[in-house]
C-alpha cells in the first residue's frame, strides 16, 4: 500500500515548488490539492512552509489519501534533514504537545514519511490544528529539528479531506 503513495505524492509536491520564491512560513497557508495520477485521485490538505529553491531545502506536511486508501499523514523533506527509516515526531500546536506519531519511510530516493491517521491518537491534534494559529513538528535525529508552520486555512482544507478520505479501522 505505501509504495502506491510515493509517486503520486512526488507528482503532487513537485509542481507546488516549481517557480516559487522562498517564503516566510507565516505567508504559507494550508491548501487543498487534488490530483489525478496513474493510481487514482489524490486528496491532500497540505502546507509547505520551507521551500527554498536556492538551497534545495524543503519541508511539506499533509493529511490526505489516495482513492481507496485510508487517511494518512505525510511528511516530505529535502536538503538539510536526513532521517532514518522510521522516526517518531511530536506535533505541537500553539506551544502545547498534542501527539507523538511514529512515521515509516516510504520506499524510494525521496525523503517521504507516512503514518496512517489514527482517530484515537490524532482527532484531538486535528481539532487543535483547526483552531490554532501556529504548529511545530519536532523531529529528533542526530540533532533536534523544529519545523514551524502556520495553521491558516487548515480548518477548511481538513474538512474537505476528511470528508473525501476513509479512516482506517
Amino acid at each position: 500500500m505505501l509504495h502506491r503513495i510515493v509517486a503520486p505524492l512526488v507528482l503532487l509536491i513537485v509542481p507546488v515548488f516549481a517557480g516559487l520564491p522562498a517564503q516566510a512560513e507565516d505567508e504559507v497557508e494550508w491548501s487543498l490539492h487534488d490530483a489525478t495520477t496513474a493510481p487514482g485521485i489524490l486528496h491532500r490538505a497540505m502546507i509547505c512552509p520551507d521551500a527554498d529553491e536556492e538551497t534545495g531545502n524543503m519541508f511539506c506536511l499533509s493529511l490526505g489519501c489516495q482513492v481507496e486508501e485510508p487517511l494518512a499523514w505525510h511528511l516530505y523533506f529535502a536538503g538539510r534533514i536526513v532521517l532514518p527509516e522510521a522516526r517518531t515526531i511530536q506535533f505541537r500546536v500553539d506551544d502545547t504537545e498534542y501527539a507523538v506519531i511514529d512515521l515509516t519511510r516510504l520506499p524510494g530516493p525521496e525523503m517521504q514519511y507516512t503514518a496512517i491517521y489514527d482517530p484515537a491518537r490524532d482527532a484531538g491534534l486535528v481539532d487543535h490544528m483547526r483552531r490554532g494559529t501556529r504548529g511545530v513538528v519536532v523531529i529528533t535525529a542526530v540533532a533536534t529539528h523544529h519545523r514551524p508552520f502556520a495553521l491558516a486555512g487548515a480548518d477548511r482544507a481538513f474538512d474537505t479531506v476528511m470528508n473525501r478520505c476513509p479512516v482506517a479501522e
